[in-house]
């Protein structure tokens, strides 16, 4: 069994990596039976195929309980023979924090928090892969909850081998490439990871407070069984539902063939502008490509380029809730983007306005010699003066040094730092706010005295990120608009300001495997 189970897994390590192991990953390591199955498999797939390959366990001592840094230190003793690098991650706790107290919360607040330093340590250590030890029965419950929640085609799709980190990133991708999930066991049983471990005594801790896992699927099975609009074969197994996944799977690999077809088309036709300097977005769209293209891809399409401009945080779930052309079980909303593109080209043609995803929407037709076309404009939604704004505060240093990067509002990266030439003696203070015409146009047209060429309109200006100055002289002082490239005269040479709009829709993990560094 041992063997069949190695073949498994070092098929599917070729799958995700065809020109081998990067030459460092990580692995999160609970000790459990599945953890400590995956490091041995990857331990003995370096051995013998990518000798060399530097492997790191990455325990997390959660610190919530007393003893669990020792217990942490055991799990290190467990790995110590398969030349593993064991490390120990210590979560701090605000025990003083009302959240800790809310045990419904906890274990959301804990994974969070594993998560963002899980992901730090990577960052530091140029860690770029970290392998996750999830197996078929978790997939299984995976595609099982997500039929119950009425999920896309997209979300039954469940874990892939490869996918984004599921926190957001420390740095612009340019800088730092980001973290990436790797579950090379996605195909292999519960029982035979067992088998693999009893079988070559692959020592591990047994987590009681697990669910047996045939339990798990018998009430969720039951549970969906329960969902009136949802119709599916009692006789279900988990073979037929891998099926599923990987049918579905095949099916999404031809709507993302298409739609790079129609972004390709869109730019060739120069039918689409994007402009990440005032994260705003204006596209033309035939009647023929609204036929052509299924549903699927339009939205999709949408889903992709709305993401550079959106700062909406839970841009995907909410986009989710509008998607009903690729929902599990069909909707009758004519809410989502191709159902309001199809009713302005083909209906009665009256232009639409409206927000969604903390966007304005623009949509209206016109005729392009005798052919229905529709054209759409989407920019950030404005901010009102009486709602709180989102703000960074980056307090100034006089060492020459860049301050991190900090992702303001959700849309773009911006760092800042003091020259040598003008140092900068006493307390000063940036903070970086959305521009709203109300609070801001009179210093915007001080600050523009300074600059050359004319003012912009409000419209424009509205939601991109303002620098505003704080020390011992004045309060709320325009310093620059960072997306535009200006800043003030007089700290144009006292201050440098990096400005990065955020990356286009990261979809590495759902198209294509991925190669070594």
């Amino acid at each position: 069994m041992n063997r069949k189970v190695f073949d498994v897994f070092s098929d599917n390590i070729v799958k995700i990596f065809p020109h081998g192991l990067p030459r460092r990953v990580g692995i999160s390591l609970s000790g459990g039976v599945d953890s400590m199955a995956l490091t041995s498999l990857l331990s003995r797939y370096r051995d013998e195929y990518n000798v060399g390959v530097e492997i790191v366990a990455l325990t997390v001592n959660h610190e919530y309980r007393k003893g669990s840094r020792q217990e942490a230190e055991e799990v290190g003793k467990l790995v110590a023979p398969l030349n593993v690098q064991h490390k120990i991650i210590d979560l701090k706790w605000n025990l003083d924090s009302v959240e800790l107290h809310q045990l419904g919360n906890f274990e959301r607040l804990a994974r969070t928090k594993r998560y963002q330093h899980i992901q730090k340590y990577c960052y530091d250590y140029d860690i770029q892969h970290l392998f996750l030890g999830h197996q078929l029965e978790d997939q299984v419950e995976t595609f099982l909850l997500r039929l119950k929640q009425n999920s896309t085609i997209f979300g039954m799709r469940c874990m892939k081998d490869i996918s984004s980190y599921p926190s957001l990133p420390l740095y612009p991708s340019s800088v730092k490439p980001p973290i990436k999930i790797v579950r090379p066991m996605l195909n292999i049983r519960k029982k035979d990871i067992y088998s693999y471990c009893r079988e070559l005594e692959v020592p591990w801790f047994e987590d009681h407070t697990n669910t047996d896992s045939s339990l798990t699927f018998r009430n969720l099975m039951r549970s969906v069984y329960q969902k009136g609009d949802i119709i599916i074969p009692k006789t279900l197994t988990q073979q037929h539902i891998l099926q599923v996944i990987s049918e579905i799977e095949s099916f999404q690999q031809s709507i993302y063939s298409s739609l790079e077809e129609l972004r390709h088309e869109l730019n060739r036709l120069g039918q689409i502008w994007y402009d990440p300097a005032t994260f705003r977005l204006s596209l033309l769209l035939s009647g023929q490509i609204l036929k052509r293209y299924h549903p699927l891809v339009i939205n999709r399409f949408f889903y992709e380029e709305c993401y550079k401009i959106s700062p909406l945080k839970s841009y995907h779930y909410k986009f989710t809730n509008l998607d009903v052309e690729s929902a599990w079980v069909k909707s009758k909303s004519t809410r989502s983007i191709y159902s309001i593109l199809k009713r302005v080209v083909f209906g009665k043609g009256h232009p639409e306005k409206f927000s969604l995803l903390k966007l304005n929407w623009e949509i209206s037709s016109y005729k392009d010699l005798g052919s229905d076309c529709v054209n759409v404009s989407i920019s950030a939604a404005k901010y009102h003066a009486n709602q709180p704004l989102p703000m960074i505060e980056l307090a100034l240093g006089h060492n020459n040094e860049w301050s991190e990067w900090v992702f303001f509002d959700n849309r773009c990266w911006i760092r800042i730092k003091t020259t040598d030439e003008f140092p900068i003696f006493g307390h000063a203070t940036i903070k970086i706010v959305p521009y709203v015409p109300k609070l801001h146009s009179t210093a915007y047209n001080m600050f523009m005295e300074s600059q050359p060429g004319n003012c912009l309109p409000n419209k424009i200006l509205t939601n991109i990120p303002v620098l505003l100055l704080d020390d011992l002289s004045v309060t709320g002082k325009i310093l620059g608009l960072p997306s535009l490239g200006m800043i003030d005269t007089y700290w144009k040479n006292r201050i440098q300001v990096e400005f990065i709009p955020k990356n286009e829709f990261d979809q590495i993990s759902s198209r294509k495997s991925i190669s070594s560094n």
